[in-house]
């Protein structure tokens, strides 16, 4: 799984976390639909990137957008998703056969 999010205070942690090669026990990242839980994961790959600056729509000059990025990638043992709408909830275990 990819998660895409600004570099920040925390980025540091995550590639610590990488190095040492960590299972992370759980890992949860919120979406504007819900939430993702990972568990057992292990960050495989994190690539820092830079979006072309431009502006947001309609901003105007005052919206230009240079903030670094980093694409974060994970294996896990299961997902769970849970929607904010309904509260549904789905999962996934890759420990189960079939």
């Amino acid at each position: 799984m990819k998660v895409i999010r600004h570099f920040d205070a925390l980025s540091p942690q995550i590639r610590f976390a990488m190095n040492l090669k960590s299972i992370l026990p759980i890992v949860e990242i919120n979406t504007p639909s819900g939430k993702v839980t990972l568990v057992n994961a292990k960050i495989v790959n994190i690539a820092l990137s830079v979006p072309r600056a431009g502006p947001k729509r309609g901003a105007g000059t005052e919206g230009v957008h240079t903030h670094e990025l980093e694409e974060i990638d994970f294996t896990f043992q299961t997902i769970t998703y849970t929607g904010k709408v309904g509260h549904k909830a789905d999962w996934d275990d890759w420990a189960t056969g079939g």
